[in-house]
């Protein structure tokens, strides 16, 4: 088979490889779509402590069902499955309580798992039975099944957020996981949608999907003063930072409501400095201040279940289809910043 195989940073090969026989338990899975996720960019800058070079990327899988190990009973050939990222260890407190997300080991496809940059991906047992493994039907495209992972995770965000009806939502980055927050929003009766993204693609991208909110340019405006000028001085219910800027961990902070929730749903680069905090902001405001990370195989379902249900429209997220040769292109700062979701299609 073609893989694409991550080296080192800022090294992606494109190999032929030869496929290696099945566990009793193991599925082998022909990657029809497998998006690109902006942790994938990451690895491809700087790696990462929990991937050994080498590996295949990409977590955000859909794909045909094709081969089956002598015991493997849960699908069958021609399924079409959409695959997620993080996979329980089945022994830690986390796992064993529902909340692999947060496993001690944090195994996850395309990490130590090889993932969905490659023709075909072996789920082995581990990921089968316990995994964010889940059928869809034939009416959903393999393009938009993929993206569930990442629409998993945006509910986790939502659920760690406490969110509850009637909410005034500030959401700091307008990328494909900004959008998708944005689009969940209104599953939580969200009364007032406020975005802040500095880059002309994505501030244009989310003010046509959203037309009754404010999308800010950082870099024009005081965010700070605008959000809450428009939440007439309260502040904002949830904050979702959805990017990897650590002054927008601040700026939330600093205008979040009273019983208000801020989520640091992004990452920040370990060069990245602390922020200052006055405790008296959270205090008084009985605020809370919480992270989100990847989600569970329960979220991956629900998040394919408002996909397969027409719930969440993600088809206009896709700016870009690519082949597997050509998967250097999608790591470029030019490519970055004028796209949304990049789709790989290994098989064609």
């Amino acid at each position: 088979m073609k893989v694409a195989i991550f080296e080192a940073p800022k090294r992606i090969s494109v190999k032929k490889k030869n496929l290696t026989p099945l566990d009793s338990k193991s599925i082998r899975l022909k990657v029809i779509s497998c998006a690109v996720c902006g942790s994938d960019q990451r690895i491809f800058k700087e790696g990462n402590s929990r991937i050994t070079e080498p590996r295949v990327l990409g977590h955000e899988i859909a794909g045909e069902v094709v081969e089956l190990g002598n015991d493997a009973k849960k699908f069958k050939i021609g399924d079409r499955l959409s695959v997620g990222a993080d996979i329980p260890c089945r022994n830690c407190f986390f796992c064993k309580n529902g909340q692999p997300n947060c496993c001690d080991i944090n195994l996850a496809m395309g990490y130590q798992f090889d993932g969905g940059f490659a023709e075909y991906v072996t789920l082995n047992e581990l990921v089968v039975e316990d995994g964010p493994v889940q059928k869809f039907d034939n009416q959903t495209s393999y393009d938009i099944a993929c993206m569930a992972e990442p629409l998993a995770c945006c509910i986790n965000g939502f659920e760690v957020a406490l969110a509850k009806t009637e909410q005034k939502i500030v959401i700091f980055g307008a990328g494909p996981i900004g959008i998708m927050l944005g689009l969940l929003a209104k599953h939580y009766n969200c009364t007032k949608l406020i975005i802040i993204e500095p880059n002309n693609f994505r501030r244009n991208f989310a003010n046509k999907l959203f037309h009754e909110a404010s999308v800010l340019n950082p870099n024009e405006t005081d965010v700070v003063d605008v959000i809450m000028e428009e939440t007439m001085g309260n502040g904002a219910d949830i904050l979702f930072t959805a990017c990897p800027v650590v002054e927008t961990h601040q700026q939330a902070i600093e205008c979040v409501a009273k019983k208000g929730v801020v989520n640091l749903f992004g990452g920040v680069p370990k060069v990245a400095p602390p922020i200052e905090l006055l405790s008296n902001a959270i205090h008084y405001k009985e605020a809370y201040i919480t992270g989100s990370h990847g989600s569970t195989p329960k979220q991956h379902s629900k998040a394919l279940d408002l996909i397969c249900n027409r719930e969440i429209i993600l088809d206009d997220l896709i700016s870009s289809k690519i082949k597997l040769d050509d998967i250097n292109n999608v790591f470029t700062t030019e490519h970055i910043a004028n796209n949304m979701k990049t789709i790989i299609k290994p098989n064609e």
